[in-house]
Parts: structure tokens; C-alpha cells; sequence
């Protein structure tokens, strides 16, 4: 998994938007990185209201992680409540 570029946002819990090639050469496009009560969610981009993709538990935490790794060193709780 590679994450192409991310993009730190300060609004509400959204932590960061990014950009990530997964296994097979797909690439997915403006997903949301957000702090939530139960830890980091990533969260697919809408189209008509509704989800353009969705992920399974484990490759939902393998793109969070992905995320994270891109990020570094940043206080994620400080980010959030900025």
C-alpha cells in the first residue's frame, strides 16, 4: 500500500485527506482520515450521497495505518480539536 499524497485538514475530527494505491494497482482517490471515539477511521469519498467504496476491517486498517505512517510525527488529538 502506498499512499500518493496527503493533506492535513484542522476542521472538526477530519484529520487528513489522501490519496493511496492499494494491491493490484488501484488507486483511490480524496479519502477522509478521521479521529472518532473508537480511534482513526477512514472514510471513502461520496457521490449522490452515498459511499464510492467501502473497505473490510482489515484493509480498513491497513489504509489507516498507511495514512498515519504518511502523516508522522503529528499530535493527532491536537490536530482534531483545532
Amino acid at each position: 500500500m502506498k499512499v500518493l499524497s496527503i493533506r492535513l485538514l484542522h476542521a472538526g475530527n477530519a484529520i487528513a485527506r489522501f490519496d493511496i494505491e492499494v494491491p493490484g494497482g488501484i488507486r483511490l482517490f480524496n479519502l477522509k482520515l478521521s479521529q472518532t471515539p473508537r480511534g482513526l477511521r477512514v472514510h471513502s469519498a461520496s457521490a449522490f450521497g452515498n459511499s464510492t467504496a467501502t473497505f473490510t476491517p482489515e484493509t480498513a486498517e491497513a489504509i489507516t495505518q498507511a495514512a498515519r505512517e504518511a502523516i508522522g510525527d503529528v499530535d493527532l488529538d491536537r490536530l482534531s480539536a483545532a
